[in-house]
């Protein structure tokens, strides 16, 4: 299963990845590697870029776990997923070639994306966490950041749940947990999607995010 489903990765994901594609400053021929590439977003906004005579490689788990080809790119990202494996950064700067830049989009812990925080929130107020939550929300690496703002958009609450939890890994871990627990986490979800509703039902919920140079 992707860590991101189809419905969060074109309403939160899709717009930062057109910021964070400009933000590497890619030019026509260089080689762009997508880390931690998920359902790839990231290596769709880069690929026009890189066009005439470059390309986008897509990095997996798998491949972190081995030593970085030297000289392998010219610009790395990796899209709100160096979570998901601790040796993200260090693969990264060990593939640039000279010149090279790696930028690594992660959510601002001083402002948390508001549905992902109330999630996390509610499963510890149960006694409880999220393995997925922890990597999707994980600190940032160390490095120089530059703060990005965005507003995500949602169809209505329960569109906006079935983004956060029924389309990716989140639905398993609330599926493990006894039926009180799992509706309080679904009650604090949606108490805090009800902040940011519009008088059509839609969501606008804003979200700040950091590029870490890496």
């Amino acid at each position: 299963m992707l860590r991101y489903g189809q419905l969060y990765a074109a309403a939160v994901l899709r717009p930062l990845a057109e910021q964070l594609a400009l933000a590497l400053a890619i030019s026509p021929g260089h080689v762009v590697c997508d880390v931690l590439c998920d359902g790839g977003e990231l290596t769709r906004a880069c690929s026009s870029r890189v066009a005439p005579g470059g390309r986008v490689i897509g990095v997996e788990a798998d491949d972190l776990d081995a030593p970085a080809p030297r000289d392998l790119c010219d610009r790395a990202g990796s899209l709100f997923t160096h979570g998901f494996h601790p040796g993200a950064a260090a693969w990264m700067r060990a593939a640039l070639g000279p010149g090279g830049a790696a930028l690594i989009a992660c959510w601002d812990p001083s402002a948390p994306p508001p549905c992902e925080a109330s999630l996390s929130s509610a499963l510890a107020e149960c006694g409880a966490a999220s393995a997925y939550l922890d990597s999707v929300l994980a600190a940032p690496p160390e490095g120089v950041a530059t703060r990005v703002q965005d507003v995500v958009r949602f169809d209505g609450i329960a569109s906006c749940w079935t983004a956060l939890v029924t389309q990716g890994p989140l639905a398993a871990e609330l599926a493990a947990l006894p039926h009180d627990m799992a509706e309080h986490v679904r009650s604090a979800c949606h108490h805090a999607a009800r902040r940011y509703e519009a008088a059509d039902g839609t969501l606008r919920i804003p979200v700040s995010a950091l590029f870490v140079r890496v």
